[in-house]
């Protein structure tokens, strides 16, 4: 299992190579959506790399609107490094060129089933990164099933949430904030702003170092560390969790997630963690692809879709939502009523579910 190193810096690369990293994902200004190097100095950083026996690799994790298509697309004839990418159109437009790329998972895609779909449909894909979110029971055993490389977020700032608006400059609170309140429950939540918008961090810094062994032995390929707002202290910590193996949660001078943060939102001890049951457990009728408000894109899993029925699922604090399904309409426009297992089709639920969501009909005899 590699370690991968993320920074935006020049002044990083010593922290690689205490840390034993074999590849540095970097952060550019133009790039990520969070910001990070100037264009100009990526060069200079590649080659310092290069003369440590790092592989760069960059990462491009902003969504690309139709408007500055344009501008990427050249960038694409005379790629410096191999790519890392979120945006899905962008993606399919590298597997159209015959390229190799990573594909970036980390927002939506909460469960095994939404990365298989897109593993299929896409062949370039030679890295998947998976949403820390995802829930253990799920994760482990994925990993031995699939064909491509596989990597998580081992220890670093999880993002929560981003949106292109430009929060803090509305605000007046510069480029970068901690946010504290009542409601948000214990510490500070930072919120950081770029050229692409606001992201806002979990008040938890993400920390799996006591199940490296684990993750190593379900067949994880890449164990990424962000290095990026780690100061020397914290670095040789993180040097003694790689090493040995243990939990530094005692001794780091912030607040660690120290479990899966898709099981452990409530920094429970991990031994102790209640499960919820499995998917399987239950009659999935569907899954959420795509939504603006209420209007989902839904692909169809199941037969059981007849007008009137009650549909249900459950965000990831296992709250319960449900709805009544009233039909649908396929991509055409023409009215569904009850859609095959396979089948592409637009309904209006009774919110927004994020991508990834699954549908189900019915809950289990335990539920």
């Amino acid at each position: 299992m590699k370690t991968v190193g993320q920074i935006d810096r020049m002044d990083q690369i010593p922290g690689l190579k205490m840390l034993g990293c074999k590849e540095a994902l970097i952060c550019t200004e133009l790039r990520s959506q969070e910001g990070g190097l100037k264009e100009e100095l990526l060069p200079d950083l590649l080659q310092s790399l290069h003369g440590e026996g790092i592989e760069g690799k960059l990462l491009f994790d902003r969504r690309v609107q139709e408007k500055d298509w344009a501008k990427v697309l050249p960038f694409l004839e005379n790629i410096p490094v191999p790519l890392r990418v979120m945006d899905l159109g962008l993606a399919r437009e590298l597997d159209r060129r015959g390229l190799s790329f990573e594909l970036d998972l980390q927002i939506g895609h909460l469960n095994y089933r939404s990365v298989e779909v897109w593993l299929e449909k896409l062949r370039g894909v030679k890295r998947i990164c998976f949403n820390p979110q995802i829930p253990r029971r799920q994760l482990l055993p994925f990993l031995e099933t699939l064909s491509v490389e596989s990597e998580c977020l081992g220890f670093g700032p999880i993002a929560m949430y981003h949106t292109p608006r430009p929060l803090l400059e509305w605000s007046g609170s510069g480029k970068s904030t901690h946010i504290k309140s009542e409601e948000m429950g214990s510490g500070s939540f930072v919120m950081k702003e770029s050229l692409w918008g606001s992201t806002l961090y979990y008040n938890k810094t993400l920390s799996l170092l006591p199940h490296l062994s684990e993750l190593e032995d379900a067949g994880l390929s890449c164990f990424r560390i962000d290095l990026r707002w780690l100061v020397q202290e914290e670095l040789e910590l993180v040097k003694k969790g790689v090493q040995e193996r243990v939990d530094i949660r005692d001794e780091f001078p912030q607040p660690l997630l120290h479990g899966f943060y898709g099981e452990n939102k409530s920094d429970s001890l991990f031994a102790k963690i209640g499960g919820r049951r499995s998917d399987m457990d239950r009659v999935v009728l569907g899954e959420v692809l795509d939504g603006r408000g209420r209007d989902l894109l839904v692909r169809s899993l199941g037969e059981g879709w007849d007008a009137g029925i009650s549909v249900f699922c459950e965000d990831g604090k296992g709250r319960s939502h449900s709805f009544v399904f009233e039909g649908g309409e396929d991509l055409d426009g023409k009215a569904l009523e009850q859609p095959g297992r396979g089948k592409l089709f637009k309904l209006k639920a009774s919110r927004k579910f994020p991508v990834g969501t699954f549908l189900y009909g019915q809950k289990s005899p335990e539920g």
